[in-house]
Order: C-alpha cells, then structure tokens, then sequence
C-alpha cells in the first residue's frame, strides 16, 4: 500500500477548553480535513498535538515542518510558534498555504504573499473556505507551481547583486586589459557606436556596409548591456 503524503498542520492549539483549541479544532474539523477527505485522499492531516510517537514533541514538530509534502500555516493570533515553525517552512522552500481568520490582518513581512481569509460562523464561510482551500492545495500540486516567500525573494535579490557584482567586475576587468579606465571606456563604447553607425554612400565601399551594419548591431548590444551595469552614471 502506497503510503499518504503528510499535510502537516501549524498554528495556535492553546491548552484543553482554551479560545486558541476551541478555534484550532473548528478549523480541523470543519475546513481543513474535510476538504482533504473529499478532495486529496492521497494526504494525511496532522496538527502537532496529534503526534503520538515517542520522544521529544518540538524536534518531531520541527522534522514534520521541514519534511511534509505540504504545510498550512494557520496565521491566526499570531501565535509565536507558529511563526518560528513557518520561518524555517520557508527556509526550506518547500510548499506552504497561509490562512487568516476574517478580521485579522497577517504581519507585514507575509501580508504581501497570497492567503486564505476563513470563517466558520456560518455555513456559507465554511463552504468558502473549503473552496479556497481546495484551490490553494491544486495549485501547490500544479508543474508550474512556484514557490514564493520573504525567504526567496531575499536569496533571489543577493544572487542578483552578486551577479551583477561579477558582472561589473568584468567590466573593470576589461578596462584594465584595454589600459584605460572606466570612464574613457565608455567615451571609446560611445564614440565606437556613432562612428558605425555612419551610414556609407561613397563609391566602391558598397561590398562593406553589411559588415558594417553587423558590427554595429554587436556595439549596440554590448553598450546597451555596459549601461545597465550602472558602473557609471547615467548620461542622461
């Protein structure tokens, strides 16, 4: 028998007969685990106080955070540990669905990433959710899913400096090797692409112009990717 995919629950469970497990277990039981029963029998439900193997209960929440195929991040109050959990969800850029109660705004550094606004106060709020959520889960699963957070977009934006980092430095690079600096490079760069950019009408060179014409689309292409290297300032 195949065994299930994990969909591993985070959020604010509180202690028995608290507002945090009341809330907790109104959301299992009536959103999150009947849309997985109807929808994706492949899964498994699990919030942390479900687990019941032996041994240290934060290490097996933090393995379940890190290793399910799929985790939802119940937002709700805010609960510290929960957002520790979910910082280190998207440390390992693995799928998360983020939920919110209706009323409830998510902090700063998520609100700019797509949630879910549930509410079980009446029928039709639970009947929404279960939508919404049925749509998060299909998207997680889709081969054009792509996965975004404060942590990707961070590395996305340090790989890009030090791309172009590498990319000035090939610049300088270049200066050096010519023996002129940076600056009258560019004035060569500009003086190089007007000058090709003649257009030749005197007799006999005629065979040449085609060559000419290559060349200069080579410098316009290589000038227009020195300026946006901003080493200089834009003249402009």
């Amino acid at each position: 028998m195949t065994e299930k995919k994990l969909c591993f629950i985070v959020g604010p469970i509180g202690g028995r007969d608290t507002a945090d497990r009341h809330h907790a277990d109104r959301l299992l039981k009536l959103i999150i685990k009947p849309t997985f029963r109807t929808n994706f029998k492949d899964y498994r439900v699990v919030r942390a106080d479900e687990i019941s193997l032996p041994g240290m209960i934060d290490s097996q929440v933090i393995s379940a955070v890190i290793e399910a195929d799929l985790v939802i991040a119940d937002l709700t109050t805010r609960n510290p540990n929960a957002f520790y959990e979910l910082g280190i969800r998207h440390l390992v850029e693995k799928p998360v669905i983020h939920l919110f109660k209706r009323g409830e705004l998510p902090p700063a550094d998520i609100a700019p990433y797509r949630g879910i606004e549930f509410d079980y106060a009446e029928k039709a709020d639970v009947t929404e959710a279960k939508s919404a959520l049925r749509k998060a889960v299909q998207d997680t699963q889709s081969p054009t899913f792509h996965i975004e957070n404060p942590v990707t977009r961070s590395r996305a934006m340090i790989k890009w400096k030090e791309e172009n980092k590498a990319a000035k430095q090939t610049l300088l690079n270049l200066a050096v090797q010519s023996h002129l600096p940076v600056s009258e490079l560019r004035g060569s760069l500009n003086a190089w692409r007007s000058k090709i950019a003649l257009t030749f009408k005197e007799k006999g060179i005629e065979p040449y112009y085609q060559l000419a014409a290559e060349a200069k689309t080579r410098a316009d292409t290589l000038f227009a990717h020195i300026e946006q290297l901003k080493f200089w300032p834009s003249s402009g």
